[in-house]
């Protein structure tokens, strides 16, 4: 083990020394041009050795992942819990939040985005900018959803914590209400690309209209607008998708979108998130309702609520919003999809 260390050391030294370094955008490329289409046909081979070869040298056949139903309460040695309960963080969110009916949204602003909109039949049939993940299994029925992300949000505060514009991400807020605007300033955040609808991992952040008169509330301002207006994205891939798998108006469209995360403490960006959507949101009475949504769906797995109660039919009213936030201003969407195009096509 040391001797194999030691040669990994040396080599890592050696390709530093000798090879020129690399720019993050470089290395991507390379990964895309390369190691995708590489791993491509390294899943493909396997797949077809598997299939041709069932059983054979040293390989077993296995069942491909299937979805599981909501655990019931299992007695474990003290001094551990019974495991209750399971489900991944959007999920839980979803459940925290309440959204319940079919057609019910949410969205979470962390270090990156994700919005999520609850469909109580059939698969979706996403068309790429989003794409269709199981709610949950219960009673044999399993619950389909829509999901959209965005892959930077929060991190983009950590980012202007970095360049020394501010010393907290709590700090934007108060900063970037020194101005009433951006001041002409538009940031797109594509520090590690785009996600929903665009994927483009390829798009670099960008920050466009800078002048002389420019300050550091301007810059910070114009970046919780940018992450503001992806939100706004978020919802038009997902109201657009389901409306073209149904065939019909999503009115969920029209009602004011539930958010939480650490972000939703920001007044700045959730101004800015209403009047990129003209439309209100309801900012969540508890910032971290992942974890409240685990902790009702573990209630419900642990017979501390009743069986046929509202959080085991998963049927519990909305999570009570501690502020409505209405749209004051109209904002312009068209250029914000020009400086996006402007990110995307700086290579």
């Amino acid at each position: 083990l040391v001797s194999k260390s030691v040669v990994g050391v040396v080599f890592m030294i050696w390709v530093r020394w000798t090879l020129p370094r690399l720019r993050i955008d470089q290395v991507m490329k390379t990964c895309l041009k390369y190691c995708t289409p590489l791993a491509a046909a390294m899943f493909l081979g396997a797949t077809l050795w598997t299939l041709l070869l069932p059983g054979g040298v040293g390989l077993r056949s296995r069942p491909y992942a299937t979805v599981l139903e909501r655990p019931r309460a299992t007695a474990t040695a003290e001094p551990f819990q019974p495991h209750a309960d399971a489900a991944g963080d959007q999920q839980a969110s979803r459940f925290g939040h309440g959204c319940t009916v079919d057609g019910d949204i949410k969205a979470t602003f962390g270090t990156g985005g994700s919005l999520n909109q609850f469909l109580a039949d059939a698969r979706p049939k996403a068309s790429g900018g989003s794409f269709p993940i199981i709610v949950r299994r219960h009673l044999g029925e399993v619950v389909w959803g829509l999901e959209a992300i965005m892959l930077g949000a929060g991190s983009c505060l950590s980012w202007l914590v970095d360049l020394g514009l501010i010393d907290s991400p709590a700090q934007s807020g108060p900063l970037a209400a020194e101005c009433v605007d951006s001041g002409g300033v538009w940031f797109v955040p594509a520090l590690a690309g785009l996600g929903s609808p665009y994927w483009d991992v390829t798009a670099t952040g960008t920050l466009l209209g800078v002048t002389r008169g420019t300050t550091r509330a301007h810059i910070v301002r114009a970046v919780l607008e940018g992450i503001a207006h992806r939100g706004a994205d978020l919802v038009e891939c997902i109201v657009g998708e389901a409306e073209a798998d149904r065939g019909q108006e999503a009115d969920s469209a029209l009602l004011r979108l539930p958010i939480d995360g650490g972000m939703s403490t920001n007044p700045v960006f959730g101004q800015a998130l209403a009047d990129t959507r003209q439309r209100a949101i309801g900012l969540s009475s508890n910032v971290e309702q992942t974890t409240a949504g685990i902790a009702r769906m573990a209630a419900a797995g642990a017979d501390l609520a009743n069986e046929t109660g509202p959080i085991a039919r998963d049927e519990q009213p909305r999570d009570p919003a501690r502020g409505i936030v209405e749209p004051q201003a109209i904002t312009d969407r068209e250029r914000w999809r020009d400086a996006v195009g402007r990110a995307r096509t700086r290579r």
